[in-house]
């Protein structure tokens, strides 16, 4: 049996994201300062008037994105699942979730899975927080 190399889902993700931006108009894609890990620096070198890159900074992310969807853009934010789900969970909650707006989180690197970067950046309460967030 032959097999065969994957690719990465982050890459896939970034990949997915400029095939995405092509067909709508109206994606812009919110980054947490690590474009390059996500591979939302794809959609960056392909649509940069349609990237931002917000900082460390995921709550304001969060708030940014609400308020963008508020204007009928489709805004996309991109970090680390568990810095998307603690960093962020108030905002998300507050600003995206009860008033219902069209936010897409795209959270990478969920669980253990960012190895050497350190406990830091893993959390295995990520899909436990998001599961508990009203839809």
């Amino acid at each position: 049996m032959k097999w065969e190399k994957q690719e990465s889902l982050r890459k896939a993700n970034g990949k997915a994201l400029v095939r995405l931006g092509k067909e709508r108009q109206d994606i812009v894609v919110l980054e947490a300062e690590i474009a390059k890990s996500t591979q939302t620096v794809e959609f960056w070198n392909a649509y940069p008037d349609r990237f931002y890159n917000i900082g460390i900074a995921e709550g304001n992310m969060a708030g940014v994105a609400a308020g963008v969807a508020t204007t009928g853009l489709l805004p996309i934010c991109s970090t680390y699942a568990t810095f998307m789900s603690m960093r962020a969970c108030e905002q998300i909650r507050q600003s995206i979730c009860y008033p219902g707006l069209n936010v897409k989180l795209v959270a990478t690197h969920g669980g253990l899975s960012t190895g050497i970067d350190g406990a830091s950046h893993q959390g295995i309460e990520d899909i436990a927080i998001f599961r508990s967030l009203p839809e």
